[in-house]
C-alpha cells in the first residue's frame, strides 16, 4: 500500500447519490452517480455483493437471476447515470443496498451510503 501512496496511486471515491428509482413486489432499481475513471460497480445488500461480475453499464443477467445493469443517457449527453435492477426480491421485506466503484486495477472504492427500502406487498408468511 505504501508504494501506491509514493507512487501517486489516489483510490476512486466511494459512488454518491445511491437512491431507489423504482421500488416494486420483488425488484428494486437502484441509480448513482458515475464516478470519474471507474470501470465498473459492484452493488451490495446487506453486505453481501449481489453480482458475480463487476457491472460494466451495459444489459446483463447474472446466475440466470435477473440482475440487470446499464448506463441511461440523460438529458445532458454528457451525463450517463449507472442504473442496478435487483429482481426475485421477497415482497413486504427492508433491503440495505451500498455500492462499491472500481478501476481499472480491480481496486474498489469504499462504499456508498447506504440506502434502505422496503418492497411493496404484504410480506413473505411466516414458518412456524
Amino acid at each position: 500500500m505504501i508504494s501506491r501512496v509514493a507512487s501517486g496511486y489516489t483510490p476512486l471515491p466511494a459512488p454518491d447519490g445511491l437512491k431507489p428509482t423504482s421500488v416494486q413486489d420483488h425488484a428494486v432499481s437502484l441509480a448513482w452517480a458515475p464516478v470519474q475513471k471507474a470501470v465498473a460497480y459492484n452493488v451490495f445488500e446487506g453486505g453481501t455483493k449481489k453480482n458475480d461480475q463487476p457491472i460494466p453499464g451495459t444489459s446483463f443477467t447474472v446466475n440466470g437471476s435477473a440482475l440487470l445493469a446499464e448506463l441511461r443517457l440523460q438529458a445532458d449527453a454528457s451525463l450517463c447515470v449507472p442504473v442496478c435492477l435487483l429482481v426475485s426480491l421477497f415482497s413486504g421485506t427492508k433491503y440495505t443496498f451500498t455500492v462499491n466503484a472500481m478501476d481499472d486495477k480491480g481496486a474498489m472504492s469504499a462504499g456508498s451510503a447506504p440506502v434502505t427500502v422496503t418492497t411493496t406487498g404484504p410480506p413473505p408468511p411466516l414458518v412456524p
